[in-house]
């Protein structure tokens, strides 16, 4: 085994304790000058009621506002000191992660202190309406730029599309305006009744302490949660082909994407599906099609957008000339159904299936580290760090596979600058 491996499958063996709240806590001891702390809660804009959508999102714009002023400025003046990366919250979908890249940065004799005021603040009940006011005009100045955006609205369509236009991935993107601006402190409050108990992960890597990891099950391991979040059900796949198109002004560079629904419980999928990205990605085969032999656009990219109930596969094709979008998506398409016949380059999947495990470096970083076992523990996935040992198991057989029974009936969108 190479030295790369040897070193990313030393740190795969992260310890998980449940607390008696249900909350997980999450540690790997690992050498190094700071402790890295990922704190995330199991609920984000996808289990909102429709009436109260963005409640989520100002919720996290609320989570290091509370108390009095000077209290509130001590504790800010405190947590910036103690974080040597900033602060920051972030909203998705599925659940709020605290710190800059959803992980705080520490030194660790200040460990316990930083847990014990982010404890301090998160759940302090106290929310005065000056800083809710303040933080209800910061959260209109981020969503009202998405309403007047054509290419948002476009990308609204494409989202529709492929999750259906009533589905909570699909309303969970809506900006809802004026939602923000009548939701109240109570709407605000119900958002923090989620945030306890079994919908909080906490991970901690790096040379931790006992007191450490004290403070962690006294901050997290005593707040109880006992709502039940909304269900979402397994969104449909589509079932016939869509073709979106659209002339933008804000768009540069005009983009034709090839995007398919996944469906749930393809966790299993999870690295086949990377190399077969990465197969089809830059510098590809699909690459020599589009670009050096048809000369059809600049450059070919793949996304892989994975979601606990359902994930998108998509293809794209940038920056072509007027009347090639449907060339290039003809092009993407053909590759495709190439790879449902078993046509694969086996010397380009062996390089592809080595740039998987290259990537994998990038999880050495103990602040990334952080990041991923938390959000491995509250969606349940394939471990990262299996990559590197799967993915050498990739075979043809496996993508042939994935795309026989994924790649049928896409959604197709064509995007163009009004002026091309």
């Amino acid at each position: 085994m190479n030295s790369m491996l040897e070193r990313l499958r030393s740190i795969t063996n992260y310890q998980v304790e449940t607390l008696s709240n249900g909350a997980k806590l999450i540690t790997h001891y690992r050498s190094g000058l700071s402790v890295n702390i990922s704190i995330k809660f199991d609920y984000g804009t996808a289990y909102e009621v429709p009436e109260k959508r963005q409640a989520a999102h100002f919720a996290e714009h609320m989570m290091f506002r509370k108390g009095p002023r000077e209290l509130y400025r001590r504790r800010q003046e405190e947590l910036e000191h103690l974080s040597a990366n900033g602060i920051n919250a972030t909203t998705s979908f599925e659940y709020i992660g605290l710190g800059n890249s959803n992980t705080f940065v520490t030194l660790p004799r200040n460990a316990p202190k930083l847990l014990r005021l982010v404890g301090d603040m998160i759940y302090d009940d106290r929310i005065e309406d000056e800083f809710l006011e303040a933080e209800r005009q910061i959260v209109l100045r981020e969503v009202m730029p998405k309403q007047v955006s054509e290419h948002y609205a476009f990308c609204r369509e494409i989202d529709a599309a492929l999750w259906g236009a009533h589905h909570p991935y699909f309303l969970a993107g809506d900006p809802c305006v004026d939602n923000v601006k009548r939701l109240s402190q109570v709407d605000v409050r119900e958002v923090f009744e989620y945030l306890g108990g079994k919908n909080v992960v906490v991970s901690i890597v790096g040379p931790y302490d006992q007191e450490t990891l004290q403070a962690a099950r006294e901050v997290f391991g005593t707040k109880y949660c006992t709502k039940q979040k909304r269900h979402i059900e397994n969104p449909s796949v589509p079932e016939e082909e869509r073709i979106l198109k659209a002339e933008l002004n804000d768009v540069s560079t005009p983009y034709a994407k090839v995007i398919f629904r996944l469906p749930e419980d393809r966790h299993e999928d999870t690295t086949k599906a990377h190399v077969l990205a990465q197969y089809l990605d830059d510098s590809s085969k699909l690459q020599r099609r589009l670009r050096d032999e048809g000369g059809l656009c600049y450059g070919v990219g793949t996304t892989c957008f994975e979601l606990r109930k359902g994930s998108s596969f998509g293809v794209q094709a940038t920056n072509f000339n007027e009347g090639d979008g449907e060339k290039a998506v003809a092009a993407i398409k053909e590759e495709l159904e190439e790879l449902k016949d078993g046509k694969i380059d086996q010397l380009l999947l062996e390089r592809r299936k080595e740039e998987v495990e290259h990537s994998a470096i990038t999880y050495e970083s103990a602040k990334q580290s952080a990041d991923i076992f938390s959000t491995v523990e509250l969606f349940g996935v394939l471990n990262p760090y299996d990559f590197v040992s799967t993915t050498q198991n990739v075979t043809a057989k496996d993508l042939r596979r994935l795309a026989r029974t994924y790649f049928n009936n896409p959604v197709i969108a064509i995007a163009l600058h009004k002026n091309t």
